[in-house]
Parts: structure tokens; C-alpha cells; sequence
């Protein structure tokens, strides 16, 4: 049974207790890493143009920067490395941060969506070693008594 039929609200915190389930949450913060990648150079583009987008708020070329480290993470949690879960988190909050200091508080239903997505993704990674490792060793056999 996939970890999507656990539960209408796994989203929110995915179960993480095997394998398909860790995986599962991993790709749920891949996919938040990917669709900041698609809205930071969208935004980052517009800016380029000149187009303001949001008041208070100048985005430039130097925002691809953003996009590209958004990239990385996610090309590592296609890889299940938790350094990219840690460091998606980290970023996402930070710029998330930065953003509501230069625009004020707006939007906190998409950043608790995304934020609980790279948790899950914390989370999934290194559940996901964990099990790995499990599965890895050797069978602890009986002794036989001589």
C-alpha cells in the first residue's frame, strides 16, 4: 500500500516509517524545490524587464542565483541526500524571511505548505538512510548451540 492511500492529510506530515514512505516525502520537498526554481526565474525574468511585481521588492538577475541554488537541492533530493533536505529547508525559510522584512507578512498559506514540505523532506531523507542502513546488514542469525 503507497503512502498516499495512508491518509488524506499525509501531505501534512508524511508517514516515514518505511521506505516508500520516506521516498514519497522526499519527493514532495523535490518538488517544492522545483516549483521555487520555476518562480524565482519567472519573477526574476519579469524583474529583468522591469516589471515590478511585488511593491517593495526588487528582483533582478541576481536572483537566478536563488534559482540555481533551489536547482541543486532539488537535483539532491532526487538523490535522497540530506545535506539538499537541510539546506532546502534552511534557504526557504531565510529568503522566505528576507522576503516578508522587504514586503511584509503576505501569503503564510503557501510558505507553511512549502515549509512543510522540505520538513517532510528533512525528515524522509533521513529516515530513508536509516532504513537503507537496516536493510543493508547482515541478518542477525542464531548461534547453534554445539
Amino acid at each position: 500500500m503507497g503512502p498516499e492511500k495512508k491518509g488524506r492529510f499525509n501531505w501534512i506530515w508524511p508517514d516515514v516509517s518505511t521506505i516508500d514512505g520516506s521516498k514519497w516525502a522526499i519527493r514532495q520537498a523535490f518538488w517544492a524545490a522545483i516549483l521555487c526554481v520555476g518562480a524565482t526565474v519567472l519573477f526574476a525574468v519579469v524583474g529583468m524587464m522591469g516589471v515590478k511585481v511585488f511593491e517593495n521588492l526588487e528582483l533582478d538577475a541576481w536572483n537566478l542565483l536563488d534559482a540555481g541554488a533551489f536547482g541543486a537541492i532539488a537535483f539532491g533530493l532526487s538523490r535522497y541526500s540530506r545535506v539538499a533536505a537541510v539546506a532546502g529547508l534552511v534557504l526557504y525559510i531565510l529568503e522566505r524571511i528576507m522576503m516578508w522584512a522587504d514586503v511584509g507578512f503576505k501569503s503564510p498559506i503557501i510558505a507553511i505548505i512549502f515549509t512543510l514540505a522540505f520538513v517532510g523532506g528533512v525528515r524522509g531523507t533521513w529516515a530513508y538512510r536509516k532504513q537503507a542502513r537496516l536493510s543493508a546488514a547482515p541478518p542477525n542469525l542464531p548461534v547453534m548451540p554445539a
